[in-house]
């Protein structure tokens, strides 16, 4: 059985039995979306697998196919903000739908008809969110995240500047006297 499809039935599952779970999943589709991270190629094509809440996190499992893998720029969006994205090369498993006879194969053991089975490379994106950024009013605040972002703009900017060493054009480079280089 393909492990997507059933982490996806558990979660669609866990959905219709907790309501808590889909303000949580808009929660998070909002702190995604006040972080600009949509606008990376290829994350707004991302499909939701798997949500599981922690005390102090929370972990979503993302899903896109092989050649559309979401940009690492949005995940150092998301690093920048203390969350942890990982990045897995799996492989999905479905099973091929019947239309000619070459679909399906003879199962001696159990003496039945089987279909076969088709195999797609694809990303599987694990982001691991605190929690605190999930309860925290002021994240969602547009301008307060803006903000921060500069703050940490300005803070690398300022760190490449400050590392110039002001020299005084009559100091010696080796800090010995004159007097004693002519000897």
């Amino acid at each position: 059985m393909n492990l997507f499809i059933l982490s996806q039935y558990k979660l669609i599952k866990q959905l219709y039995r907790n309501k808590e779970s889909m303000d949580l999943m808009l929660t998070i589709e909002d702190f995604l979306d006040v972080l600009n991270l949509y606008a990376f190629p290829n994350w707004m094509d991302a499909e939701l697998v798997d949500l599981d809440t922690r005390k102090y996190y929370t972990i979503i499992k993302l899903k896109t196919p092989y050649e559309k893998m979401p940009h690492p720029k949005g995940a150092v969006l998301l690093t920048k903000f203390d969350c942890k994205v990982k990045y897995i090369e799996t492989t999905e498993v479905t099973l091929r739908e019947p239309e000619t006879r070459y679909d399906v194969y003879y199962d001696e053991k159990e003496n039945k008809y089987r279909r076969k089975v088709d195999k797609k490379k694809c990303w599987c994106v694990t982001i691991l969110i605190p929690n605190r950024l999930l309860m925290n009013d002021e994240m969602f605040d547009l301008q307060y995240a803006q903000e921060r972002m500069e703050e940490d703009n300005a803070m690398y900017d300022s760190s490449l500047t400050d590392k110039s060493v002001d020299v005084a054009p009559d100091a010696n480079v080796n800090g010995a006297d004159e007097t004693q280089m002519e000897m």
